[in-house]
């Protein structure tokens, strides 16, 4: 077995069980992996506002690679030591195709989100209830999110933009996909839009070459399609027993579900075996 030296763990159906918590178990063995010597990050979705109920956990966690590969973050030093902001004729073109849909518009800039009062009073709408804490709780919520954006255009680093059915979200995938930009999902009714060449795998690529770690040396743990290009660019990629199909099809092993301690498989057998 290849001597790995860093794991890379998404949030959302990996770290994450399906109460939106991080396990006692998944905790005790980030911490044994951290003394053995090895490098735990995380490689999420998420913006850093939406990691504040998590970091008293995650204090021990150093890197954060954030906005699937926009933002990269040291939590140590409470700093971002990467950011990348889209072109501001991408965001207007994302405006105007989206200007008749019913969406909700949620946009992360220098790590901070970004939604609508009245949006996220109704995310069960879109589906996605479970996140209606968090955001309420811990995102700018404004009273027109397409007026405060067209302020803002020059420094937007991530779209999330969630349809009320997977079918409108793939019409809508398909209406923005002749953009320079790149489109993933961690959830069937949320599209996630990152600049061109933006991805989780680009951000593993860029913290490895500031820690001086091969590739080749790294593991990438997800479940979803936004954790494919990580997947790719890891030396050895870990699907979750819960992962959508196109994860399972091109990981190179599977672990047990995020209910089932699936990332205490995935050290105890490959990081610090």
């Amino acid at each position: 077995m290849k001597n790995y030296r860093l794991i890379a763990f998404d949030m959302d159906g990996t770290l994450l069980d399906q109460k939106k918590q991080i396990t006692l178990r998944t905790q005790h063995a980030i911490k044994r992996a951290l003394k053995s010597g090895k490098t735990v990050i995380l490689s999420t979705g998420r913006g850093l506002d939406e990691l504040n109920d998590y970091r008293d956990i995650l204090k021990d966690i150093r890197y954060f690679i954030c906005e699937s590969g926009a933002l990269i973050y040291d939590n140590f030093a409470d700093k971002i030591i990467f950011s990348n902001q889209m072109d501001e004729s991408i965001a207007k073109e994302v405006l105007s195709i989206t200007e008749n849909r019913d969406v909700m518009f949620y946009y992360i800039a220098d790590g901070k989100g970004y939604t609508e009062i009245e949006k996220a009073d109704h995310m069960d709408h879109y589906q996605l209830e479970v996140y209606q804490p968090m955001v309420k709780k811990h995102l700018h919520l404004v009273p027109n999110i397409r007026e405060y954006m067209e302020q803002h255009l020059n420094c937007i680093e991530k779209f999330n933009i969630f349809s009320p059915t997977p079918k409108e979200c793939a019409k809508l995938t398909k209406d923005v996909s002749h953009l320079p930009v790149m489109l993933t999902n961690s959830e069937p009714t949320a599209l996630e839009i990152t600049n061109v060449g933006i991805s989780k795998g680009s951000g593993l690529k860029i913290l490895c070459e500031k820690l001086n770690i091969p590739l080749e040396q790294t593991i990438a743990v997800g479940d979803s399609t936004n954790d494919i290009e990580i997947m790719k660019t890891a030396g050895l990629s870990i699907g979750m027993g819960n992962s959508v199909q196109e994860v399972k099809d091109i990981c190179h092993v599977l672990v047990s579900d995020n209910n089932h301690n699936g990332c205490v498989e995935a050290i105890e057998k490959y990081l610090i075996a």
